[in-house]
């Protein structure tokens, strides 16, 4: 009896350390990103930024496919519920032996996002151009013109009318 409580009492020890220890590394990165994230949308004044959903633990897992263990690291704003838009900006550094999930998972996003902004007309049908159209192909080439960088670590891409601002930003959040 006196070792199964032992067994028991070790298990839930080590469950308990675990969990902790998942959570506060989430929470660590999460609230390190709020200042980079607020130096962003100062620096940016962009009301399509601040539109943009935060990358969290969560949005790395159901816009991205990312588990937190795939990744040490993250930042970013990507669009909400992946609707169409040309801006962007992430920086994730994957975690060991996960580099090439990461790179594919991010790479997969931003085509995802390209086709939703792509003109789905059948070839010889002739599309009006409305303002919905005229703003589809700005978005588009915002995202065409995406800059992907891998920088000590990271894998940074960032897209949109503020990119080399971002880019600088990210940069010095991952020093």
């Amino acid at each position: 009896m006196k070792l199964k409580n032992i067994l028991i009492g070790a298990v839930i020890t080590i469950s308990a350390v675990a969990l902790t220890g998942c959570k506060v590394n989430t929470e660590k990165v999460e609230d390190k990103n709020v200042d980079t994230n607020k130096k962003i949308s100062e620096t940016t004044k962009s009301e399509v930024i601040e539109g943009l959903q935060l990358l969290d633990s969560n949005i790395l897992l159901t816009s991205l496919g990312l588990e937190v263990e795939d990744v040490t690291d993250y930042v970013g704003k990507i669009p909400v519920y992946n609707r169409p838009e040309g801006t962007m900006y992430v920086a994730i550094k994957p975690a060991k032996g996960k580099k090439d999930k990461v790179k594919r998972a991010l790479d997969l996003y931003v085509s995802d996002l390209e086709s939703k902004l792509t003109d789905n007309t059948p070839e010889g049908v002739e599309q009006e151009e409305t303002e919905e159209t005229k703003a589809r192909a700005a978005e588009l080439k915002l995202i065409k013109d995406i800059t992907k960088e891998e920088y000590k670590g990271y894998y940074i891409y960032v897209s949109g009318a503020n990119k080399d601002s971002v880019l600088k930003i990210l940069k010095d959040r991952v020093k």
